[in-house]
């Protein structure tokens, strides 16, 4: 899955508990974050994981493949619903997608 994909969950919540579930991912857990495969980037591949499954590190090696944290979920999820240039009806997927990029790489 790559960021793009994600964004319209991020603008729906009801089905990002959607997409929790068909990927098996702990609805209760405190803390997700999106990984990217490699380098931050709107091509780079995206896992999320809990705190937990990777002891809070902004940097693991899961299955032999190398991420790098981008943003925890709720930092997305609280970005496109507060950031005014984003509430307009012709924002495209695309263009959140990259927003969310430029905040975790240079506002975080």
């Amino acid at each position: 899955m790559k960021l793009l994909e994600l964004v319209p969950y991020l603008t729906h919540p009801q089905k990002l508990s959607e997409l929790y579930r068909q990927r098996g991912i702990d609805q209760e857990a405190e803390s997700l974050s999106i990984y990217m495969q490699d380098v931050i980037s709107l091509d780079s591949d995206i896992r999320l994981f809990t705190d937990e499954e990777v002891d809070g590190e902004a940097h693991v090696t899961v299955d032999g493949i190398y991420y790098k944290e981008m943003l925890p979920v709720e930092i997305a999820l609280d970005l496109i619903e507060t950031d005014t240039s984003l509430q307009h009806p012709n924002v495209t997927d695309l263009a959140r997608a990259e927003r969310i990029i430029e905040y975790s790489l240079y506002d975080a």
